[in-house]
């Protein structure tokens, strides 16, 4: 997979929330990569934009899916 093209593919959490999209990337060790997520506006945190180290596996409708809930993601970004 050429990890460009992951630029823009929005980021969900399992419950089917939406976290942002992914506005960079960058190798990372292991087969994952880097991404720059800009966050939604709607989630409840302090933080415009976060990096994750994700495995680049995309859904079928061509969309991130974290393996975190809500309100899992929300307490580990917040503050």
């Amino acid at each position: 997979m050429n990890i460009t093209a992951l630029i823009g593919v929005p980021v969900w959490s399992r419950d089917r929330v939406l976290i942002g999209m992914i506005e960079g990337v960058d190798p990372g060790p292991n087969g994952k990569v880097d991404t720059v997520v800009r966050l939604n506006k709607a989630l409840p945190t302090d933080k415009d934009v976060i990096r994750l180290r994700v495995r680049p596996r995309l859904s079928a409708k061509g969309a991130l899916v974290l393996n975190y809930s809500k309100r899992q993601f929300v307490q580990l970004f917040s503050g």
